[in-house]
């Protein structure tokens, strides 16, 4: 009998995991996240799974920047400024915010 072959897949990074519950939570495709569109709820969504990353799993901006598929760091700190400057002035978006936080978490 022929065994056949199955791809084992490799744990998700920390980085995936936020990927893919902010998209969810956005009703985005993953893929999507990584993009070079710059519709205004995409780059939205974005911005916030960077600040996520940047919160839950500190690292470079460099680094945040290579995963979601942006040029350089910059991008990243304009992402953080922009999410924290919504979060206190707007408690609604700060309450979502930390409603995908916690998803992740679970």
């Amino acid at each position: 009998m022929r065994h056949s072959k199955t791809k084992e897949k490799a744990p998700k990074t920390p980085e995936e995991r936020i990927l893919e519950a902010v998209a969810f939570h956005y009703e985005f495709e993953p893929r999507a996240m990584k993009s070079a569109a710059r519709c205004k709820p995409l780059a939205w969504a974005r911005h916030v799974a960077m600040f996520l990353t940047w919160r839950l799993f500190p690292q470079p901006y460099r680094q945040i920047a290579k995963v979601y598929g942006r040029k350089n760091h910059a991008t990243v700190g304009h992402a953080l400024q922009h999410v924290q400057r919504k979060m206190k002035t707007d408690k609604t978006i700060a309450a979502e915010v930390e409603q995908v936080a916690r998803a992740i978490a679970a």
